[in-house]
């Protein structure tokens, strides 16, 4: 190992946010870093974006997913939703809204782990589910 040309004395104290104050031995004043204009104008439409979507398509961002590898069978509720049956208990419903349903309508599920937004077959078209509600968040 070399020898030792030069030791440097810095105190850094965190001030707000990303902004740091550095003061180093042989200067009088402090020196101000922290991230720079192009970084913290991107980090800002970052989350501005973020919240836009969180306000307009909350099903994006708080979707909900379940696991109907249980189901045992289903009723068809009014035109667009599906209770999903474990037994006689009901664990989940599903809503269809562009889809027409009738109580004569076959149903297929196209994988058992479900979210919002996933695909389900019904009478043979393929619908989107807009929203799987748990039999745990409230009655049906």
């Amino acid at each position: 190992m070399g020898e030792i040309v030069h030791t440097s004395r810095i105190r850094i104290v965190r001030e707000k946010g990303p902004t740091r104050r550095a003061m180093i031995e042989g200067f009088n004043e402090p020196i101000y870093y922290g991230v720079h204009g192009g970084i913290k104008r991107f980090y800002k439409m970052v989350i501005l974006m973020g919240l836009t979507i969180v306000l307009l398509c909350p099903g994006l961002v708080l979707s909900d997913c379940m696991d109907f590898g249980r189901s045992t069978s289903f009723y068809v509720q009014g035109g667009h939703s599906i209770i999903f049956y474990s037994g006689l208990m009901p664990i989940a419903r599903v809503e269809v809204p562009y889809c027409a349903l009738s109580p004569s309508s076959s149903v297929s599920l196209m994988k058992s782990y479900v979210c919002d937004g996933d695909n389900i077959m019904i009478d043979g078209s393929k619908c989107t589910i807009m929203t799987v509600s748990s039999a745990s968040t409230g009655p049906f």
